[in-house]
């Protein structure tokens, strides 16, 4: 087997358990992860070339994270070390790793779908296990992989799951749902899609049911003018929310009053606990964010309020805590990052139509961004490919116009 088909198998299949297992087989893609490393190192040119702008922006990234976790250890911030990897180690680790895409658009989406469908069938499976056989295999082995992160709680009136990987349900769905809409309709497509719409419903994480709607909208409106995808659109919508809302009634007629309580309680921003905890937070990260307004109190800072002891700088307002520690200076070069990267891909939908891979990833990216805010997805490793994909994406699009210019002598 050819040393580069080897490290994009590799790649491809940490991507997949990063999608299915995330925050499991910690040391498993550890150790996988230096393989297509070193197949690259070994490899050179045989294996990928990167773009040199896109590594410049690299190191522009990791030398912020370092400089402003070299300024936390200096004011004494308990995490100004423990971020290093996210901040500084990741975004020249991942943009070499860039190197291994090859233009293959449709192998990234049949794993999309494959991981999409994969989540379906583990997490309904474990539902469904602990209802009719508690202790059964996939649960035993569910537990012994995420302990109280696993868990499957019904009653009379109620019934709720929680898996980690109900995270990647939250890019996935939009993706799904937009593939749906601007492709013919395939069964695993549909099955898929219709699987994770009910995977939310069980698990009664509400955000998704906000992103999912929005995700796709922004991503529309960001690609305005592209043409459409194949088909009859209108039908397929049509069809996809019918289905959905096919299974809402259902559940709602099986638990109402806790369907109700759970929609309802989206909005409830004073009461609950999840939401009274994240206004503790809010309030004490604000008065962070007014005392160090521009450069931030330094990476690992921690506010007033502590929600973990374990990690006591970390908190669930992702962009708000990411201000309060790296100032509007970072936040705003950080966030430029990002969203020339929701650009890059919306001129793609654009120069494509709206039945590319491209479009199908905006929606999801948008609506896992939005989810983010109230989650810190993208301070943990095996959810940071939701902003590497793109960049793979990117680095080809830059080779291509390179040796493009250079074929024209340019």
């Amino acid at each position: 087997m050819p040393l580069s088909n080897f490290a994009r198998q590799v790649a491809g299949l940490i991507l997949l358990l990063s999608l299915v297992f995330p925050t499991s087989f910690t040391a498993f893609k550890t150790v996988a992860l230096v393989l297509p490393l070193g197949c690259l190192l070994v490899g050179g040119g045989g294996v990928g070339r990167l773009d040199k702008r896109l590594i410049c922006a690299a190191m522009v990234f990791s030398f912020i994270g370092l400089g402003w976790s070299l300024y936390g250890t200096v004011v004494g911030n308990l995490g100004a070390l423990r971020v290093l990897n996210v901040m500084v180690v990741y975004p020249v680790l991942f943009t070499i790793l860039a190197m291994l895409y090859r233009g293959d658009s449709h192998g990234l989406e049949r794993l999309l779908v494959f991981a999409g469908l994969l989540i379906v069938m583990i997490d309904l499976g474990f539902v469904l296990g602990e209802i009719v056989l508690p202790g059964n295999p996939l649960g035993a082995t569910l537990r012994a992989l995420y302990g109280d992160e696993a868990v499957v709680d019904h009653g009379a009136g109620y019934l709720k799951f929680t898996l980690p990987n109900v995270s990647s349900v939250i890019f996935l769905l939009s993706f799904m749902l937009c593939r749906i809409i601007c492709q013919r309709i395939n069964l695993t497509g549909l099955v898929t899609f219709l699987g994770l719409v009910l995977v939310v419903l069980l698990s009664g994480r509400r955000v998704i049911l906000v992103t999912a709607i929005f995700g796709p909208v922004i991503a529309y409106c960001m690609s305005w003018g592209a043409p459409g995808g194949r088909g009859s659109a209108l039908f397929k919508v049509g069809l996809s929310v019918s289905g959905a809302i096919f299974l809402a009634a259902f559940m709602y007629s099986l638990w109402p009053e806790y369907i109700y309580e759970r929609v309802s309680s989206i909005f409830e921003f004073g009461a609950g606990a999840s939401n009274l905890e994240r206004t503790y937070q809010f309030v004490a990260l604000m008065d962070g964010i007014y005392a160090h307004p521009f450069w931030g109190a330094g990476a690992g800072a921690v506010a007033d309020y502590i929600r973990s002891e374990e990690m006591p700088w970390a908190y669930e307002l992702f962009y708000v805590a990411l201000i309060f520690q790296y100032g509007l200076l970072g936040f705003s070069i950080y966030a430029m990052g990002v969203f020339l990267l929701m650009v890059f891909l919306a001129r793609e939908v654009r120069r494509k139509g709206r039945d590319s891979f491209e479009f199908y990833y905006l929606c999801g990216l948008i609506s896992f961004l939005l989810a983010t805010a109230t989650n810190p997805y993208l301070a943990k490793f095996d959810y940071m490919w939701v902003l590497f994909v793109p960049v793979a994406l990117l680095n080809h699009r830059l080779i291509e116009s390179v040796d493009r210019n250079l074929a024209h002598g340019h």
